[in-house]
């Protein structure tokens, strides 16, 4: 009778388990990364903007588009696509911690683009670079 009870126990366990895996792909297909910004789009801040939802949902693309052309490395796709992961599992992610998450995309999305940066690492911005 306990082996019995222990097995039904195990079992559900294994089939909550994998219900868990298959909500949450982890493959590198750009159908389940759009799944996952549209999931991640849904838990941001309510205080935010309709321009500062686009702003986000832009940089979401952006990092898409630059994942289908090859230009973003496989270990730096796989760290945006778990911290999605994560903050999805979470349920929420406050406005400083999306600052945080926009800007360090916004970083490995361009930071191997030669066109993206100035020799140097200058700024080529008139707001951040008063002097360029």
């Amino acid at each position: 009778m306990r082996r019995g009870i222990i097995f039904v126990v195990v079992f559900l366990a294994l089939i909550i388990a994998t219900i868990g895996l298959l909500q949450f792909p982890t493959g590198s297909d750009s159908t389940s990364f759009e799944k996952l910004s549209r999931e991640f789009l849904s838990l941001l801040p309510d205080q935010l903007t309709d321009a500062q939802r686009d702003e986000v949902s832009g940089i979401l693309e952006r990092f898409a588009i630059m994942v289908s052309e090859g230009k973003v490395e496989k270990t730096d796709q796989e760290l945006i696509r778990g911290d999605l992961i994560a903050y999805i599992r979470g349920g929420e992610i406050s406005k400083r911690e999306l600052e945080y998450f926009m800007a360090k995309v916004s970083y490995i999305t361009y930071r191997a683009d030669p066109e993206a940066n100035l020799p140097g690492g200058e700024i080529d911005h008139p707001l951040l670079n008063p002097e360029s």
